[in-house]
């Protein structure tokens, strides 16, 4: 088992040459929110958008949660287009397009960040033998109930105190029958391989169990993936900035409660901290 330092960090994260544009450093395509769950996907982008990884944010929803998004997140693109890694499944409910759309991002070979209503998905597909990427391009987001029932979904019934008692077993379990890696949300959040590989990061303060900060958490490992990073290493570091930038934003709310959306904010200065104390902060 390995846990990653801030040091670890700096030599991990994605600075861009002089010589970078938009396009070189990596567009993600995010298919998020439903008019049930519209928050998921402002999160999702913001989360993406905040950790700076990724060049360019593009957002699949229904329209009314597109103008949600992008007045939260005027950076976002929205609509269909080229990308190099794919966020799916926050807050996705009962859309046909969402759906295609998860559909062909999973079906591409592409790195995706699979989160909440695009888990079933992606779980059925791998059991019926259609894996056009391996692990190391797939990084799944469950928190402990939906880790239960996947594995329910695996054939094997569990319920979610045993999931919480055990996420290192069941996250195993879960890599080795998909090959997928398996981010497993929770005080202590374990990344896990299908070949053994584990990571465990534990940056954030209790007050960061609150709805939507697993959104902030799957948009920045998605940008990191969109950036070419592979998915055990994405889903560590976004793991340790979004536990520094939950604790960041609680210091700074004198140790009160904190919401997603200042974990989110509070993201770009907990990396810029992380790289300016290893002097990486002026890339030639």
């Amino acid at each position: 088992m390995r846990r990653l330092s801030a040091n670890d960090i700096a030599k991990l994260w994605p600075v861009p040459p002089r010589v970078s544009h938009k396009y070189t450093r990596g567009v993600l395509g995010i298919v998020a929110g439903s008019d049930r769950y519209p928050g998921a996907a402002v999160l999702a982008v913001l989360g993406a958008v905040e950790s700076g990884a990724a060049g360019i944010a593009r957002f699949i929803g229904p329209a009314g949660v597109t103008t949600q998004v992008l007045t939260a997140v005027p950076e976002a693109v929205p609509g269909v287009g080229q990308v190099q890694a794919w966020l799916l499944g926050s807050g996705v409910e009962d859309d046909a397009e969402q759906d295609k759309a998860i559909d062909t991002a999973l079906r591409s070979g592409q790195p995706c960040v699979v989160d909440a209503g695009a888990l079933r998905a992606c779980v059925e597909r791998r059991l019926g033998g259609e894996r056009p990427s391996g692990a190391d391009k797939l990084l799944l987001t469950p928190h402990a109930g939906e880790l239960a029932r996947m594995i329910g979904w695996l054939g094997q019934p569990v319920e979610r105190a045993e999931i919480e008692a055990r996420p290192l077993h069941y996250g195993r379990k879960l890599a080795q029958a998909l090959d997928v890696t398996v981010l497993v949300i929770g005080p202590t959040t374990i990344i896990v391989g299908p070949a053994g590989q584990v990571g465990s990061q534990a940056e954030a303060p209790p007050w960061l169990a609150t709805a939507g900060a697993g959104d902030v958490l799957a948009g920045i490992a998605a940008a990191l993936m969109a950036a070419g990073m592979n998915a055990l290493d994405a889903g560590e570091t976004a793991a340790f900035v979004h536990g520094r930038a939950a604790m960041a934003a609680h210091l700074d709310r004198s140790r009160g409660p904190l919401t997603a959306s200042a974990v989110a904010h509070a993201v770009p200065a907990v990396i810029g901290e992380i790289l300016t104390r290893a002097g990486d902060t002026c890339p030639s």
